[in-house]
């Protein structure tokens, strides 16, 4: 990206932040790092560390201070890890999504539940973030196998928190995956009462982008890079 377009990018962003109002700062907001990341990796178009912090600084100036990575968000933790991002103060989400494919190949067995943070810890350069998930179940391990290694964790002092996987079994949260344009006839409703110590995270509330008002019928150009870019 050139030194033009990042300024440009920074001052249409930084303006926009401008012009929240309190009522929109008061909702929780957290920032999809899906955008981070080498530039051949899909849907990434933040690829330099001083875009990542430049994007921290304007979601703090915006009232918000949350950030949701993972080691599947093409190297996404890496590019995290080059910026003062705690110096910041910014919460650090990141998850572990049991791909059996590329550099970070992971499963839901004992040794990837262990591997997989310590990975994510290296890479963001730090020895703690606030939640660490498991993204999407494992299809190819019981689900006994996972729970019984995240509770040999949860009693070594790590916490865990389980992303679709069973909300009853869970320390302290689920996310979901809510956005209108992806809704399931047979998704299962959000109880109206979660048990004590239960939160309810829903994540892609705008579908990727495509609720933002930013695509209509008749938009036929596409950021590139983007995950709507059809090339």
């Amino acid at each position: 990206m050139t030194t033009q377009t990042h300024t440009k990018i920074t001052e249409t962003i930084t303006n926009k932040a401008d012009h929240v109002s309190p009522a929109k700062m008061a909702r929780k907001v957290v920032f999809s790092a899906i955008t981070v990341g080498k530039e051949d990796s899909e849907g990434a178009c933040i690829h330099e560390a001083r875009e990542i912090s430049d994007a921290l600084d304007v979601l703090q100036k915006s009232g918000h201070d949350e950030v949701d990575t993972a080691r599947a968000y093409g190297a996404s933790d890496d590019f995290f890890g080059q910026v003062n991002w705690l110096k910041k103060g910014t919460i650090m989400n990141t998850k572990l999504n049991p791909r059996r494919i590329g550099p970070s190949s992971y499963s839901h067995k004992p040794e990837d539940l262990k591997r997989g943070p310590e990975d994510s810890l290296k890479a963001l350069q730090t020895d703690h973030v606030d939640c660490w998930y498991l993204h999407t179940p494992d299809h190819n391990t019981p689900y006994e196998e996972t729970l019984d290694a995240v509770n040999e964790l949860y009693k070594v002092n790590w916490w865990v928190n389980s992303s679709d996987l069973v909300l009853a079994t869970t320390p302290h949260g689920r996310p979901l995956s809510c956005p209108p344009a992806r809704r399931r006839a047979s998704a299962p409703p959000v109880p109206s009462k979660l048990p004590d110590g239960i939160a309810f995270y829903a994540f892609s509330p705008l579908a990727g982008g495509m609720l933002t008002g930013k695509y209509q019928r008749d938009t036929t150009v596409r950021e590139p890079g983007s995950r709507y870019d059809p090339q």
